[in-house]
């Protein structure tokens, strides 16, 4: 019987204990009792898994150590945070001693017997590998450049100025087959990953640009090639692109594009330096130069992603960049240059979105951005629907919330939710605010900085429609329409123009009332049929708005201003050192060392690793390595001989160090938690850094020696930490330690300053490195240049500086005296527009008093002449009655007074032949008007222009009257104008086409007058007969038009007739151009043809005559000008063909004489068919009777003539040519 272990179990329902040996009664027990309701606790000395049902038997030695090893696992489980409930039940734990455990025995004497399995090891689930994220690099590593790529970058560079512009495609070839030794050589180094092949994350290299222009030179030489160069980019004197000014433009990456090489990507100080040169440069010169400002800002953004670099330069960069998508929204609206706003938007926001991920990952690690809360504040407005914002914005620390700019922008999103918006995926709030005049007024106040309301600005758009959709429906429909004025403030509009154009590309009417201007925005049925306020989306966005009052927040500062400010971010504090030990040449082996500690003994090189790396990567890379055994595990590597284990270090030939098998840590903590690193090196200089990279597992690793050559690491000199500047700020470190590394951390003491150096890697030595002697900084080869280098770099930094202190200040004089000048001419011209203004308004006055005189004085002049014209006619009547009673005497009266009768009669009679005189000459003159009258509205002799047409027509003896048509091209037939032009041509309606006709006919000619029909009988047949146009054109009907635009209109609709009879009619055709100056203008004929472009139509082949006929000439009587038009366009014709006729009639005779053809051929079939005497053989008919009559045999039959067959035929050939010979006699 084996003797167990110590146990005890603890059940919460009895007070009585339990001794058993070492193990898990979880299958005896039942795991109701285990893990239902805390009902059963397992009280023991090791640590107890619920989910192995396993037991361990054995003696008291292996009882002892398996208790030796559970207590360092115990130590293990006591720093992570899944069994914090279990470390609580072991510090009340009743412990047994062996002695004790030996006394008591075993509680079962076989307990397989009774169910009871071995205890087995649980293998750590590991974390799938697509669960891991890269790391961002959140500080800046020290710039090192490999000398083999800095050789080779000035090599290229040497190329370009040996051959000056000369010959760019021998240079693009030769620069194309170099970049292929580069980019091999660049593999084998492991500073680029392999093209098409695939890799692992935990396999990734830490790549990092190295170009150190501003466009790298392979792309300066394909871009010349192409022909791709911007002005801004070439030398003002070769015209060529120039090193200095080129900046590297966008790329965007392509499937089956190899991985950019570090040549052509630049680290982040390069990228801070070209994003300095363009807003040092050019960004004043927006908006010439927007687009390419747009491109740059991009590809910097792009390196940046490439190194997966997040440091100070990647977020100042990317906050200047988001300036100046802000500036370029408000410039460009304002501006003629094409842009489009929604990409520049969708720019702003990528820039955006990546700051927010910054911020939050330096927050993460302990850090605090200084600019956060301005960028926050853009966010926020950037995406005013998104509600998720406000409940993010509540978990940021409270000197981001609190902060003005992030409050004011909450203030903004209140004051702008709309309850009326209809769009996808937007809801409506029922609290919604919806001030659009306040949030107006606060836009244009002093409150809001210049790039906020940069960004308010293009949400103006959306907010003035849903404003105007919520006071359409918030008056009443009766209600006076309201005041452009009102609204324009409401809205916030600069101009009334402005508005108006607004209201007019939503359809809303803008109507006039007593000479005030009103928005009809309340008319139920405009609302509900023409206005188009139901949804933003349902038109076209209207133009980009652009507010002149937000220009005066600017207040004469430049652009360069606005972008560069805000803090600098150089004051982030994070609690994690940057690794000093980084990859500079390509790994052969998948394994990893976990490297958190170098410790320096005297003989030997020991790395104590400690996690830098969180758990689920530890997790995910533990799969790749062995499975560990219960040991604690160093890794010691000696100096003397090697032997042949994991470690796998190449020959002087090889570039790639070999992989450390990596090592682990007893005491391991959480996931969330990191250690701190502790890095010691060698003294030895010349050598190089390892491929070293971090592991976790939690598992207990074996004990392993390792005899190998000593891999050289070491520690950069002086001389090298000063080629570039540490750029990680010097607070960086990793500050998370577990309570379990107390003691560890008094014996081992981390370095100061952490090397980040990337260096070529050098061959590995197979023995013990001898440590040089130091040598003095001023005994170096290099001191004298770097002393020239130092001098020459203080001279420049101290002209720089002066000229800067001089310039500036000659720049503030000139600029003052320019704005000095600038307000005297604004003086001047303000004060001389004042007193112009002046001049007129008196002159306006005085004539506008001068014509109100001459108006009442003609009023009062004409009530004169009305009131005596009445008292003569009064008068008149008077006398009339007086001589009415005159005559009415009785005749005894008139003959006493014979003599005074025959006196009166004397004046009576000679009263009455001058009166007789008189009427007789009123009666001529009228009969002379009424003369005038009937020949100005008799119809023109049509018979006469129609026998004028027929004099020059010749006709063939075949062809029939010719089927012309006279087409009348009239606007409106209700005008008295063609009233008058119906009465002379004879007009009659046809109700069947709509039409007004009238038609005419001789021996040759069918003429029909027509006037132009609806669309649908407007065709090629229409026009094929057309050989008169009579056009009509200068009817100004309303006061509004003027006659030159009228003329405009009417020669369009004229070039278009035009081109329809050149296209389809079969004559040559006379127009007939008829001109009516209604509105007086006194135009004349040569500027009626001007206007009607008449001398472009002298080309048109198809065009017989174009008479132009003035109807409103002073001298001149419009019947017997119409009439001249009339004879001299029928004189003129003969009925000549136009190229379309030609072609037709050639046509039509070529049809016309194959069925002339046919119709011979088969008229002769007809004539021999008829003679059927001629065709029947009927000489054998009746033989046999004629022989029995007769006694001779029958007579023989005749021969037929076959001249006789054709004689009709011939006949009928003579008679045809003898009638034509008739006629053309």
């Amino acid at each position: 019987m084996s003797s167990f272990g110590s146990s005890t179990i603890a059940n919460g329902a009895s007070s009585g204990n339990i001794f058993a040996n070492q193990s898990n009664f979880g299958n005896f027990l039942g795991e109701s009792q285990l893990n239902g309701n805390n009902q059963t606790n397992f009280k023991a000395a090791s640590v107890f898994n619920n989910d192995n049902n396993n037991i361990n038997t054995g003696s008291p030695e292996k009882n002892a150590n398996t208790k030796k090893t559970q207590k360092q696992t115990n130590k293990t489980y006591q720093n992570g945070q899944s069994t914090s409930t279990t470390s609580k039940q072991i510090s009340n734990l009743q412990v047994f001693k062996e002695s004790d455990i030996v006394a008591t025995g075993a509680l079962f004497e076989q307990p397989e017997r009774l169910g009871f399995n071995h205890r087995r090891p649980t293998e750590v689930r590991s974390i799938p590998k697509y669960f891991l994220t890269q790391p961002k690099l959140l500080y800046t590593p020290e710039f090192v450049q490999n000398p083999w790529d800095q050789e080779n970058q000035n090599k290229l560079t040497l190329m370009e100025a040996e051959n000056g512009g000369r010959d760019y495609q021998g240079l693009y070839e030769d620069m194309q087959k170099l970049r292929e030794i580069e980019r091999t050589k660049m593999e084998e180094l492991g500073l680029v990953d392999a093209e098409n092949v695939a890799k692992d994350l935990t396999e990734a290299i830490s790549f990092s640009g190295s170009c150190l222009d501003m466009c790298p030179v392979f792309e300066r030489v394909r871009r010349q090639l192409e022909n791709n160069v911007k002005a801004l980019e070439k030398d003002p004197i070769s015209n060529k692109i120039s090193r200095e000014r080129a900046v590297k433009a966008f790329s965007r990456p392509a499937a089956g594009q190899p991985p950019p090489l570090p040549s052509d990507v630049r680290p982040p100080h390069v990228l801070s330096q070209t994003l300095n040169y363009l807003v040092d440069n050019i960004l004043q010169q927006l908006p010439e130069a927007h687009s390419f400002i747009w491109d740059r800002t991009r590809s910097i953004r792009q390196d940046f992603t490439y190194q997966n670099n997040f440091g100070p330069e990647a977020v100042d960069c990317n906050e200047r960049i988001v300036r100046i998508h802000l500036l370029s929204l408000h410039i460009m609206a304002g501006s003629d240059v094409e842009y489009s706003q929604q990409q520049e938007l969708e720019q702003f926001n990528k820039a955006l979105q990546t700051l927010m991920e910054i911020y939050q990952d330096v927050r993460n690690n302990g850090g605090k951005s200084p600019n956060e809360a301005e960028f926050r504040a853009y966010h926020l407005l950037s995406h005013v629907r998104d509600p998720d914002l406000e409940r993010q914005i509540q978990k940021l620390p409270d000197e981001v919330y609190n902060d003005k700019l992030v409050q004011l922008a909450l203030r903004f999103r209140k004051i702008t939710t709309q309850n009326n918006v209809v769009e996808r995926g937007v809801t409506n709030l029922v609290g919604a605010l919806n001030l659009y005049t306040e949030f107006f007024r606060l836009v244009y106040s002093e409150e809001t900085p210049f790039l906020m309301a940069c960004l308010l600005e293009t949400h103006f758009n959306e907010i003035r429609f849903y404003a105007l959709k919520a006071i359409s429906r918030s008056f009443h429909t009766k209600t006076k329409p309201y005041a452009i004025q009102r609204l324009q403030q409401v809205l916030g509009f600069d101009s009334v123009q402005k508005l108006q154009k607004f209201l007019g590309y939503y359809d809303i009417d803008i109507i006039n009332v007593n000479g005030e201007v009103l928005v009809d925005l309340f008319n139920k049925e405009k609302l509900e049929t023409t206005y188009k306020l139901n949804s933003f989306h349902e038109k076209a966005k209207y133009s980009p708005p652009y507010s002149t009052q937000l220009d005066d927040k600017v207040k004469g500062l430049d652009w360069k201003h606005f972008v560069n400010s805000g803090r600098p971010n150089t004051g982030v504090a994070l609690n994690l050192q940057p690794p000093t030990v980084e990859i500079t040449s390509k790994p052969q082996q998948s394994g990893f060392v976990n490297l958190s500690s170098f410790k320096k003994p005297e003989t030997v090189n020991t790395f104590d690793s400690t996690s830098l790396q969180s758990q689920p990567q530890a997790q995910a890379q533990a799969q790749s390595r062995p499975q560990p055994q219960s040991h604690p595990q160093s890794f010691q590597i000696p100096n003397n001989a090697p032997q042949k284990n994991i470690f796998n270090f190449k020959s002087e030939t090889s570039s790639t160090p070999g992989s450390i098998k990596p090592s682990n840590d007893n005491s391991i903590g959480s996931a969330t938690e990191l250690a701190k690193p502790v890095f010691s090196f060698p003294s030895n200089e010349n050598t190089s850094k390892s491929n070293l990279k971090s592991n976790v597992q939690n598992q207990q690793q074996p004990v392993q020696s390792f005899n190998k050559p000593v891999p050289n690491f070491s520690l950069p000199t002086q001389s090298t930490l000063n080629k570039v500047p540490l750029t990680a700020p010097s607070s960086l470190s990793f500050g998370i330690t577990s309570p379990q590394k107390e003691k560890e951390k008094e014996k081992v003491k981390p370095l100061e300053q952490p090397d980040t150096k990337v260096s070529i890697p050098a061959p590995v030595r197979t023995s013990l490195s001898v440590v040089p002697e130091k040598v003095k900084l001023t005994q170096s080869k290099m001191f004298p240049l770097a002393l020239q280098q130092v001098f020459e770099q203080i001279l420049q930094d101290t002209i720089k500086s002066e000229l800067q202190v001089v310039l500036s200040k000659l720049l503030s004089k000139y600029h003052n005296e320019l704005e000095r000048k600038k307000v005297i001419h604004s003086l001047g011209s303000e004060l001389y527009d004042a007193f112009l203004r002046e001049v007129m308004y008196e002159c306006v006055l005085e004539a506008r008093a001068a014509q109100f005189y001459d108006s009442h004085l003609k009023k009062r002049k004409m009530k004169v002449i009305i009131r005596n014209s009445k008292k003569a006619v009064n008068k008149l009547r008077e006398k009339k009655m007086k001589m009415y009673e005159l005559k009415s005497v009785t005749f005894e009266k008139l003959k006493k007074n014979k003599r005074r009768l025959s006196i009166s009669s004397f004046e009576s009679n000679s009263s009455f032949s001058k009166r007789k005189r008189h009427d007789s000459f009123d009666v001529s003159v009228i009969s002379e008007k009424q003369h005038e009258v009937h020949e100005l509205w008799s119809p023109i002799n049509l018979s006469e222009f129609l026998k004028n047409c027929s004099e020059n027509l010749k006709l063939k003896i075949y062809q029939n009257n010719l089927d012309l048509k006279f087409l009348l091209i009239v606007e409106n037939w209700r005008t008295s104008y063609a009233k008058w032009l119906n009465s002379k041509l004879g007009l009659k309606a046809n109700m069947t086409s709509s039409v007004l006709e009238n038609s005419i006919s001789n021996d040759k000619i069918n003429l029909l007058i027509t006037s132009m029909p609806n669309k649908e009988q407007l065709n090629e047949s229409f026009f094929a007969n057309t050989a008169f146009i009579l056009f009509e054109c200068g009817l100004t009907i309303s006061s509004v038009t003027s006659i030159q635009e009228k003329l405009q209109a009417d020669g369009k609709i004229l070039k278009k007739i035009i081109s329809l009879i050149d296209k389809y009619s079969r004559y040559k055709v006379s127009i007939i151009i008829s001109f009516w100056d209604v509105s007086g203008s006194s135009i004349t004929s040569s500027e009626v043809a001007d206007l009607l472009h008449l001398t472009q139509y002298s080309s048109v082949s198809n065009l017989k005559s174009l008479v132009l006929c003035d109807m409103t000439t002073k001298n001149g009587n419009i019947n017997t000008i119409l009439s001249q038009a009339f004879n001299k366009v029928s004189l003129e014709f003969n009925g000549e063909l136009s190229s379309t006729g030609s072609k037709r009639e050639y046509n039509e005779t070529k049809l016309k004489s194959s069925q002339t053809q046919q119709h011979k051929l088969q008229k002769l079939n007809h004539s021999i068919r008829n003679h059927k005497i001629l065709n029947i053989d009927n000489s054998n008919y009746n033989s046999s009777i004629i022989e029995e009559s007769t006694p001779s045999a029958s007579p023989k039959r005749k021969k037929v003539d076959d001249n006789r067959a054709n004689t009709s035929l011939s006949q009928l050939q003579d008679l045809t040519a003898e009638i034509r010979r008739k006629y053309k006699k």
